[in-house]
């Protein structure tokens, strides 16, 4: 999946942004700046006037972090289909999740993320350091956008404490 730039919304907060949306402001992110080391500003514009591809690795962490960190959301961005991304059944797949705005993935890359949230909620139990920052008042996945000198910026937290809290 292939993301498009857009203009980047208004400085301020947003909640309930899907990580694709936020992927297609134009600001600059943590991204960009990582991609600056060692290169010159050209390579960063370069990599800036290029469209957003969407690998399997990122399609993942995007699910994971979703089922993990929004589950409500998870079952209304995802479907799961045939276990082979090929032929006619994975074509028809493909057609529905983007009738229904939908990321697909396989099944096997279903059962890998299953696995890993599997993983991940066990790590949560027994009271650990992640299971209190995880479930102490707040919102997931929160982005932000701001300007300094002159420049357009965006962040996103995974987890954005609220009225003085925090683990």
């Amino acid at each position: 999946m292939d993301i498009q730039r857009i203009p980047a919304p208004p400085p301020g907060i947003y909640k309930n942004t899907k990580f694709e949306e936020y992927l297609s402001w134009d600001a600059v992110s943590r991204g960009d700046l990582v991609a600056l080391a060692g290169r010159s500003l050209a390579h960063v514009k370069a990599r800036r006037e290029k469209n957003i591809k969407m690998t399997d690795p990122m399609t993942e962490g995007v699910a994971i972090h979703c089922a993990v960190l929004e589950p409500k959301c998870y079952k209304d961005r995802f479907a799961v289909g045939p276990d082979v991304r090929k032929g006619p059944e994975w074509h028809r797949f493909l057609a529905y999740c983007e009738e229904n705005n939908k990321t697909p993935l396989s099944g096997k890359q279903s059962k890998r993320i299953r696995g890993m949230y599997g993983g991940i909620r066990e790590a949560l139990k027994n009271g650990s350091a992640a299971a209190r920052t995880l479930y102490c008042p707040g919102e997931n996945e929160v982005s932000v956008v701001w300007e300094e000198d002159g420049l357009t910026h965006k962040g996103r937290a995974d987890r954005r404490f609220v009225g003085g809290s925090g683990p």
